[in-house]
């Protein structure tokens, strides 16, 4: 019940204040309520705590047998195990590892401003992409076509 709930307080700000298309792009609001719901339990209850929400991730990912779906389709596009297992598994995965590849700092700081920009407006992922370049100076194409595209795979 605490994860649900902390999961739903995340939507307040994931959706309710920063919109996205959820039958197009459902990863955009689910992964970053799941990705708070994880700092929640890291900044409450420690470093074990954080670390046992995202194995939860990985447990539901490894529901499709760690399949390399991508995070970006449309809901309809999943079977109800591979949208669970994709969207509330592996998508806070791409998350978490957009923090190891910005470092903590510049994650915070861009999902801050995320809500600022946004709030009130229906964001997609190339807008989520270009605003999350310009806080870590970096290019996130590669990682964007891994994880939410799914085109490396295909090539």
């Amino acid at each position: 019940l605490e994860s649900a709930t902390a999961h739903e307080v995340a939507h307040q700000w994931f959706f309710n204040q920063v919109m996205n298309d959820p039958l197009q792009e459902p990863w955009l609001d689910e992964g970053l309520a799941q990705y708070l719901t994880y700092i929640y339990y890291r900044d409450y209850y420690g470093a074990e705590a954080g670390q046992r929400y995202i194995d939860s991730w990985q447990a539901r990912w490894m529901r499709v047998d760690y399949a390399q779906i991508p995070i970006g389709l449309p809901a309809g596009s999943y079977s109800p195990v591979e949208y669970s297992a994709i969207i509330y598994g592996r998508a806070p995965l791409f998350i978490l590892e957009l923090q190891k590849e910005m470092g903590e700092v510049a994650i915070n700081e861009f999902l801050r401003e995320y809500v600022n920009v946004y709030r009130w407006q229906t964001v997609n992922s190339p807008q989520f992409k270009s605003l999350a370049e310009q806080h870590c100076a970096c290019d996130l194409t590669e990682q964007f076509e891994e994880w939410v595209d799914g085109t490396d795979t295909l090539r």
